[in-house]
């Protein structure tokens, strides 16, 4: 039984062996080329015809075809650049059949993409590109050259088998026909093969690994073929117009990078600062805000006070949300709206009747009446949305102080531009300019003279209503003075010191009402325009959005809206 089994074990092992071994062989083989098989002619009109045949094993990969890139520059000894012109592709099979094939032009190189990009191949195929070129010959003052690469050195599997033949025209004598052969990877000079035969220069290597390839050399005596010669490659920059476009780019970046840096702080010092005042300066009290000088142009409110929002801008060259509100104020203690708290931090604005009456209003002052009401009697901040018609108004009120005198350009457009500035600087990594732009520009706005004048005056009234000096004291005990110069304490950010001066002082006031039922002193009025009332209308004069600009559900939203979404 011994002798029975063990033989017919041993059988069955090498039966499985025989049949296991051509399969895992087979599935080893990788991707080659058999054999990449040239053909030259080069023509008396100077261009010459290429057939290229290459024979690919694909083995058992799955392929839609395969790529051939071939470059159309080349470089002289000099570094100068020259083009060839390549034209009349076509790659067909072994029986002649078109292969689909695309195009396409890749950093000096020409790329064919040949396959069906809808369909796989396997095992061994051949491929037949067809093209003729301008520029490949060389022209020396002895002889006449074509170097040239048959293969390329970026193919990334191996080539069994190089073959090449050049045909030369017949009116030259093979005896003058000289010729050389080298292979491996790119720099090498390893020669192969060669041989010439009638007109033909034959070549032939084998065993090219990836990254290899053949290239050939052939001479022949001068005038035999015409002289086609690559075109040069200019460079733009190279030109006399590159040239003056270069040198515009340079003196550019140079003003851009070093000059506009140095010149913003030194155009501050020249034109940025107010001029010097040669009247009177900043005083220790003063109880009036400053008057509109009386030579103003025909048409306009000579000769009167300047309002909270016009003299807080003077203080800090800005209209802020303060100077609006002070604005309100103003206009609610001169009897055209009433300010009613409903509640803590809920306000209603009523609109007066006799407010068309008092006929003394600035083009803004008008703006906010009407953009506030808009026909209505009553307003709630709660439900308003008042960015854009707070936006309007400052922009007003800029204006009008230069109507006026005090501006010679609008503060807020400087320094928007200078904000742009520094964007844009910073956008090119010109660092110095974007912290030069942002800090001067700043400070950039000036006042004229008489902005400084008023400005003094501004100036000193905040002192005043700041001041707690004893030889001060004897005005706190006169309420109007405390609610006419409570809108420009709040122009100025101090309406809380001013009021702590008038602690005890009771009103009985016609243009705000409280939702307490307690005695309203100007304390409690002032905390409630400050904590509160500022408060409302500043969440009213806020926009409301998003950090990427995106809309809110709540209002206009809709079916389909928002992210997500899609179907099935």
């Amino acid at each position: 039984m011994r002798r029975i089994l063990l033989p017919s074990l041993v059988f069955f092992v090498l039966s499985l062996f025989v049949c296991v071994l051509p399969t895992s062989a087979q599935n080893n083989i990788g991707e080659n080329i058999i054999l990449f098989d040239q053909t030259t002619i080069i023509n008396s009109d100077g261009t010459i015809d290429v057939t290229e045949k290459i024979t690919y094993d694909f083995g058992n990969e799955q392929r839609h075809g395969i790529f051939r890139t071939i470059p159309y520059t080349t470089l002289n000894k000099d570094g100068k650049k020259y083009k060839m012109t390549f034209e009349n592709f076509s790659v067909v099979d072994e029986f002649g059949v078109p292969y689909t094939f695309t195009q396409s032009d890749e950093s000096g190189k020409i790329a064919l993409k040949v396959g069906d990009p809808d369909s796989t191949i396997t095992g061994q195929h051949v491929y037949e590109i067809r093209y003729r070129v301008s520029g490949a010959l060389t022209y020396f003052s002895d002889h006449d050259e074509l170097y040239w690469n048959v293969t390329g050195n970026e193919w990334e599997v191996p080539i069994a088998n190089v073959q090449s033949s050049i045909q030369l025209p017949s009116t030259i004598d093979p005896q003058d026909i000289s010729e050389i052969c080298y292979r491996g990877e790119k720099g090498d000079s390893n020669e192969c093969a060669t041989a010439v035969v009638g007109n033909t220069a034959i070549f032939e290597t084998a065993e090219l690994g990836n990254n290899e390839g053949m290239t050939v050399v052939v001479g022949f005596p001068k005038g035999h073929v015409a002289v086609l010669e690559p075109t040069l490659i200019t460079d733009f920059f190279e030109t006399f117009v590159g040239r003056l476009v270069l040198i515009g780019m340079m003196i550019a970046g140079l003003f851009w990078y070093i000059v506009f840096p140095l010149w913003i702080p030194f155009k501050w010092w020249r034109e940025g600062r107010d001029p010097k005042h040669i009247s009177t300066g900043v005083v220790q009290a003063w109880f009036d805000p400053p008057r509109l000088k009386a030579d103003r142009p025909l048409g306009e409110k000579n000769n009167r006070f300047l309002s909270p929002a016009e003299v807080g801008t003077l203080i800090d060259e800005r209209v802020d949300l303060r100077e609006i509100v002070a604005l309100l104020i103003h206009l609610a203690q001169r009897g055209y709206i009433k300010i009613h708290e409903i509640k803590k931090g809920d306000f209603e604005l009523i609109k007066m009747d006799n407010a068309t009456l008092k006929g003394d209003l600035m083009s803004f002052e008008e703006k906010m009446l009407t953009g506030m009401f808009l026909g209505k009697i009553h307003v709630r901040l709660k439900d308003k949305k008042l960015a854009t018609l707070v936006s309007s108004i400052q922009n007003m009120i800029y204006a009008q102080t230069v109507r006026d005198g005090y501006f010679p350009d609008n503060p807020e457009t400087i320094r928007k531009k200078y904000s742009v500035i520094a964007g844009v600087a910073a956008f090119t990594f010109n660092f110095f300019l974007a912290i030069s732009a942002s800090i001067f520009g700043r400070i950039m706005p000036r006042k004229t003279l008489d902005g400084v004048h008023a400005a003094n005056t501004a100036k000193s009234l905040k002192n005043f209503l700041v001041s707690q000096e004893r030889q001060l004291e004897f005005q706190a005990d006169r309420k109007m003075m405390f609610e006419k110069l409570l809108p420009y304490a709040i122009a100025f950010g101090v309406e809380k010191i001013w009021a702590s001066r008038f602690k005890d002082l009771k009103l009985n006031s016609e243009w705000f009402q409280s939702s307490s039922s307690n005695v309203l002193t100007a304390y409690a009025l002032t905390n409630s325009l400050h904590s509160s009332f500022a408060r409302s209308f500043q969440s009213a004069a806020t926009p409301v959005s998003s950090s990427t600009g995106h809309s809110s559900g709540f209002s206009g939203g809709s079916s389909g809206g928002g992210g997500g979404g899609g179907g099935g």
